[in-house]
């Protein structure tokens, strides 16, 4: 059985000079991530996917989380230990 999730990619802009992650991206990854779960779709192959299609830094960050959970790492763990990746909440 195949199953097709069609996502609501919010793809936000991120301009050459200013790569870091803001918290509205951060936002709109969180709700593409709770969307996999939803769907059923496990975190690291749903993540491998959005990080080949989401631009820039945004993308490489949900590349990053996929590999890191590859390794396996759990999601709380990433968080804590890259919290330089992340903006302050």
């Amino acid at each position: 059985m195949c199953r097709r999730v069609f996502l609501s990619m919010e793809f936000v802009s991120v301009s050459a000079a200013s790569e870091s992650v803001q918290l509205e991206q951060l936002s709109a990854l969180n709700d593409e991530m709770a969307a996999l779960v939803r769907a059923g779709v496990p975190l690291e192959q749903g993540l491998t996917e959005l990080g080949s299609k989401m631009p820039g830094r945004l993308g490489r960050l949900a590349s990053f989380l996929a590999e890191r959970l590859a390794a396996g790492e759990g999601l709380s763990q990433i968080l804590a230990n890259n919290e330089d990746r992340f903006p302050k909440l």
